[in-house]
């Protein structure tokens, strides 16, 4: 971890600062920290430290290995609400649920979806054109629709 870079970091609290605020100061942040350090980086608040990587190459190899998926404390918190799913659990657990969903996500079966997803992301992007120039705007809405996986 000492390699990898991030902002700097206070005794206990770590960057915890520069974490907490608005969406919007939080984006900034992050946006900012993307700029300086690059595809890698590192943050820590209080006892929770958390890599941050922006490259789709990285994030593969780290979702398809099953090395790096012991989850660690912030994921216990949602334990109660989403129970041992693929999301929360470990080792055995996980690699029985990965393996049973995995078919599931097979290329030819997505390709079935594609026309759909299409059609769905076009509504979207229509409904969202009608608020470019607003100053702010509640997206909550529209991102609930789930219109596409109820298809």
């Amino acid at each position: 971890m000492a390699k990898i870079p991030g902002p700097k970091e206070y005794f206990f609290i770590g960057n915890f600062l520069s974490l907490y605020g608005t969406p919007e100061i939080l984006y900034k942040n992050t946006r900012a920290w993307h700029k300086t350090y690059g595809r890698i980086y590192k943050l820590q608040g209080f006892m929770f430290r958390t890599i941050h990587l922006s490259n789709p190459d990285d994030v593969e190899i780290l979702l398809s290995s099953s090395r790096y998926n012991n989850k660690d404390m912030p994921y216990t918190f949602f334990y109660n609400w989403l129970g041992d799913g693929l999301l929360i659990s470990n080792g055995e657990t996980w690699q029985r649920q990965r393996k049973l969903l995995t078919p599931a996500f097979n290329f030819t079966i997505l390709q079935k979806f594609f026309t759909n997803f299409c059609e769905h992301t076009q509504v979207l992007l229509d409904s969202l054109k009608i608020e470019v120039g607003k100053t702010k705007t509640d997206l909550t809405p529209l991102m609930r629709k789930l219109d596409v996986v109820t298809r």
